[in-house]
């Protein structure tokens, strides 16, 4: 597994050779001189190995706009984030100018510019798409001719709740997305509504009516379970916008049609259905298109563009705070937020980019896409594990270091112009560096660990500072920085760009090497007497070997971006192709990469616990079954699928479906439920359920207060309006731009704005379409329709169905998200421990090929639920009190954390598996130490797990690995010894990287470990004491 050594010289995209100029920058910064003392140094080497002094050493740069190499002193790195408008390239400058005349600056100013603004504000764009919309498809009740044109059903006010659940403030691909999952939803409600109604109206015609009805309760509930199955185990938003209309197509034509209509199959209630939903789509899908259309592949691109903006600000801030001991502060922290939230829309964009440029035929386009995206998630994952290493460098220092009294202020400025709200974009411009004069090298002594940091950052930064000056060059400049849709030769040529990279990687590896022969050649590093000090020393040098080596295999990966951006161009101007019509053939158009040389079955969560079961030797044997255990033994792991949630859930949809049903099927209840609407409690019922207590409670009082205010706005508008047909539609106009407002850009409870126009389409559309004699059973007023009535038996229809949901979600099956969320860490825990006992260095004796980490999708989607349970569980009614959020909450951030751990030590696999001889020695070397680490840190994940079973805090001291991992790095120190002691061993810094790794994601694990460990002693501990209710059997 051959690791790059790095070296000290930052090369700036140009392939032009040039002369060396020197440069003495005029701004140098005073304040930051002396800032660490280093009490067993003279002034001189103080001075001399003074972080902030090795920061402002000189090195040698290309600059990117003249070419020329010059010499700089590097002593600080700044992001330059600044604020830019995505949509400033398209504006006329001309309209900033500011005219001469006070009257017309008047105008200009609050009228013109105001008007201006507005009109290009997104917010505004998306709202008043979706109420345009909505008015459009209300006219299919108010306009005579669209009226006539939808026939006579008393449906019509579907059509503006099609507009509502299917709301065209989406992207192009997103809308495509959404319409096949309409079409698929649709054909499945309309086939199972035909069949069903088709055979149970032959019973029924032959006098067998509870047969007829039976079959029409059992379908119907089966369908809508299955829809419900669906929904959770799709878990799209796009998707339970299709469920959504699917459910109220079968209430609609089975429910409501076979309680009413048993005798015949209703053809005519299928066609008018089919029909008003159809129209609500195409409405939505046209106004999508033709109204400030949204491309998701410039949505993408932008997501691409700012992810490189902010990964030159991740890098700027982790190369300083690394190189002068700096806390990473919370400032800094919002650039790492920034990137994990643009990672989502990465993909989020990419899955819609998927649709529309597939649906033109540009796959090859899509699939060059797919790759660049695959790339720039391996980089974001590389800024995190160099992170990691910024903050294991400062868990081994202790903070000992002073921050300097002006260090919040030089700290913060990498986001001073950083805005959540804005759109990223790095400043283009090379940063004055200061100037400080170098001094000549010696041997010196180091005897805490805060001296020996700074030894090496003597030697080691003025490579790092150059290449991370060059990384974030090159950063600015890709990928579709410069990019228009009318002038595609202006993407980012990458040609000159991949040059520079590739010499300036060489000139990091010839630097890093150099300085570390210079830093190992050090008396201190050949000193045998003192145990602690030589696992100390070797523990910094994993810390400062990870970070440099992690920033080699970033500028690696890069590259490889690098080369699949300039094929650009190409897949973009290819012919175009509709490979995925041929839906018999078997092939992967995501065109995902597979690395061929880590066997598939061997990183699987079977291969952890088959190694659990190997540990325990061949005694461990599953006693032979026989007789009517092994047959009842079979029947119990059959009916696992009872156990699983989805499961449970669909059943629980279904079941409540039943039992609302049967109320459209008696006899004695018929009448109140289609008088009172019942059909909309059942379809509310089956759109609002989830499938934890929490999830389905944490919208209830919203979705009440909606629906009483939809009801009652539509009650006082028809009153006072005395159902005027131009007042009516203007209002509901009206009344839409907040509602969509609140469905579009509300965190939390979006839910409330669609239930207001729900129930005012149930209301003021409803009742406006029986004046014009489209009533279905006369009643409610028939043809004189009485509006309070209707009002009120909308708002009870839909309240019914809310709390029947909600009764549902709490007597059958609960599943409550507390408890969930509690077996969710517990499972958690336990995956990750057995993972880690498992040897995440566990590799293949006859290839040498490291297996990596087993059953990684596995704890990301574990991990991923337990956060969605987070927020649903204070929801949930608990007679002991306020649910503890916060603490919950830094468990999960801890453990987040321990998986990053697990993901950056697969990052260092995953670019080279292949051992090298020398780092197969190693592994072997220290390999009784590693298992003693990976023992304990399983026991730790155990006992945790069991802490949060049994409610009982961990003993006072837990396992600790402190021992294990001195001794391994005090093996690799002696190692290092002998190599210094004899000149014709092989073996080079490289060779240790990966256990530098090793050692360091252990000790990060370690440490957040401990953390979890306070948090549970605080979350058992929390009234002062321990129930006695523990300790008795009841």
């Amino acid at each position: 597994m051959a690791k790059p050594n790095y070296g000290s010289q930052g090369v700036l995209p140009s392939t032009n050779s040039v002369p060396e100029i020197a440069i003495h920058d005029s701004d140098v910064d005073q304040s930051n001189e002396s800032l660490l003392q280093f009490t067993s140094f003279n002034q001189n080497d103080r001075n001399k190995l003074h972080p902030y002094s090795a920061f402002k050493r000189q090195s040698s740069v290309i600059l990117a706009s003249t070419g020329q190499k010059v010499r700089r002193s590097l002593s600080s790195i700044s992001n330059g984030l600044s604020l830019t408008d995505s949509n400033s390239q398209d504006r006329d400058p001309l309209l900033y100018e500011s005219p001469n005349y006070d009257f017309q600056d008047y105008w200009y100013n609050y009228v013109f510019l105001p008007l201006y603004q507005l009109y290009h504000n997104e917010i505004y764009r998306s709202v008043l798409k979706c109420s345009l919309a909505y008015l459009i498809a209300s006219m299919g009740v108010y306009w005579t001719p669209f009226d006539e044109f939808l026939g006579s059903t008393d449906s019509k006010h579907v059509v503006a709740t099609v507009a509502v659940y299917f709301h065209p403030t989406r992207s192009k691909g997103s809308m495509t997305q959404t319409l096949i999952y309409v079409i698929v939803s649709l054909t499945f409600s309309f086939s199972v509504s035909f069949g069903c109604r088709s055979i149970s109206t032959i019973f029924f015609n032959v006098g067998e009516d509870e047969i007829s009805y039976g079959i029409d309760l059992v379908v119907s509930s089966i369908a809508l379970g299955i829809v419900a199955f669906s929904k959770q185990k799709v878990n799209k938003q796009t998707f339970n916008t299709a469920c959504s209309l699917a459910s109220i197509s079968l209430v609609t034509c089975i429910v409501k049609e076979g309680s009413m209509n048993a005798s015949v199959i209703p053809i005519q209630r299928l066609e008018a259905t089919f029909q008003v939903v159809v129209i609500g789509c195409i409405i939505s899908v046209a106004i999508c298109y033709l109204v400030w259309p949204k491309s998701s592949i410039r949505a993408l691109r932008k997501s691409l563009n700012d992810s490189y903006n902010i990964m030159s600000a991740a890098l700027s801030v982790l190369g300083k705070r690394f190189l002068t001991d700096e806390k990473i502060t919370a400032k800094d922290a919002d650039i790492f937020k920034s990137l994990k939230e643009n990672v989502k829309a990465l993909v989020d964009n990419l899955e819609e980019a998927k649709y529309e440029l597939r649906l033109y035929g540009r796959e090859k386009e899509w699939l060059l896409f797919n790759e660049l995206v695959e790339s720039t998630i391996e980089l974001t994952k590389h800024i995190q594990a160099l992170r990691s290493s910024v903050e294991m460098q400062q868990h081994l220092l202790h903070d000992h270091i002073q921050t300097p009294a002006n260090s919040e202020a030089t700290s913060v400025t990498s986001l001073d112009s950083y805005s959540s709200e804005g759109d990223l974009r790095l400043s283009h411009s090379v940063e004055n560096m200061t100037l400080l004069n170098q001094h000549d090298h010696s041997q010196v002594d180091a005897e805490t660990s805060e001296q020996l940091f700074g030894l090496f950052v003597y030697y080691l930064s003025p490579s790092i500072k150059s290449f991370i000056f060059t990384l974030k060059d090159i950063l600015s400049q890709v990928p579709f920085e410069k990019y228009r849709d009318d002038s595609p030769n202006k993407f980012a040529d990458t040609t000159t760009l991949q040059i520079s990279l590739s010499e300036a990687i060489k000139l990091f590896e010839a630097k890093q090497a150099e300085s570390l022969e210079k830093l190992y050649s050090q008396d201190i590093f050949k000193a045998t007497d003192n145990f602690l000090f030589k696992a100390e020393q070797e523990e910094i040098t994993a810390c400062c070997g990870n970070f440099a080596s992690i920033l080699g295999l970033y500028a690696n990966e890069l590259m490889e971006f690098l080369k699949l951006t300039e094929t650009y161009e190409d897949a973009r101007a290819s012919r175009l192709s509709w490979p995925w019509l041929k839906i018999w053939r078997n092939s992967h158009p995501d065109g995902v990469k597979k690395n061929n040389n880590i066997p598939d079955r061997a990183n699987t969560l079977r291969a952890a616990i088959n190694d659990l079961q190997n540990h325990y030797g061949p005694h461990n044997k599953e006693l032979a079954k026989t007789g009517t255990d092994k047959y009842t033994f079979e029947l119990w792991k059959s009916l696992k699928v009872l156990r699983r949630t989805d499961f449970q859930f669909g059943l629980r949809v279904g079941l409540g479906a039943f039992c609302l049903s049967l109320f459209a099927y008696y006899p004695g209840t018929k009448e109140y439920f289609n008088n009172w609407r019942g059909e909309w409690a059942l379809a509310i019922y089956c759109i609002m359920m989830n499938k934890s207590l929490g999830g389905t409670t944490m919208t209830v009082k919203w979705r009440i207060l909606g629906t009483f205010l939809g009801s009652f706005t539509a009650y006082i508008i028809w009153i006072i309006t005395n159902g005027n047909v131009y007042a009516l539609a203007m209002t509901g106009f009206l009344i839409s731009i907040p509602s969509f407002y609140i469905i579009l850009f509300w965190k939390k409870n979006n839910p409330f704005g669609r239930f207001i126009l729900l129930t005012y389409n149930l209301t003021a559309l409803y009742s406006y379409s029986m004046i014009q004699k489209d009533t279905e059973d006369g009643n409610e007023g028939g043809d004189d329709p009485i509006v309070g009535e209707i009002a009120f038996h909308r708002f009870m229809a839909v309240s019914v169905g809310i709390i029947w949901a909600l009764v549902m979600a709490s007597v059958f099956l609960p599943n409550s998200a507390r408890s969930r969320l509690k077996r969710g860490l517990i499972t958690l825990w336990l995956r990750l421990g057995l993972i880690w006992n498992s040897d995440i260095l566990d590799y293949d004796p006859l290839s040498l090929t490291l297996i990596g980490l087993k059953d990684e999708p596995g704890i990301n989607s574990l991990l991923t639920e337990c956060e969605t349970l987070l927020k649903q569980a204070p929801i949930e009614f608990r007679l002991k009190g306020t649910f503890p959020v916060s603490t919950y909450s830094d468990i999960l951030r801890s453990t987040s954390t321990i998986i990053d751990a697990f993901q950056n030590m697969n990052l260092m696999i995953k670019v080279d598996p292949i051992l090298s001889p020398n780092e197969e020695s190693l592994l072997k070397y220290t390999q009784e130490e590693r298992y003693e680490v990976e023992q304990r840190i399983f026991l730790i994940f155990y006992m945790l797990a069991s802490s949060l079973r049994l409610g009982f805090p961990l003993p006072a001291k837990p396992a600790s690995i402190d021992h294990a991992k001195d001794r391994m790095l005090y093996k690799l120190s002696e190692v290092r010894r002998k190599i210094s002691e004899q000149p014709d061993l092989s073996l080079s810094n490289t060779d240790f990287i990966l256990m530098y790794s090793y050692i360091l994601v252990a000790s990060s694990i370690t440490e957040q470990l401990d953390n979890i460990i306070n948090h549970l002693v605080h979350l058992h501990l929390a009234d002062g004491h321990l129930s006695e209710d523990m300790f008795q059997l009841v």
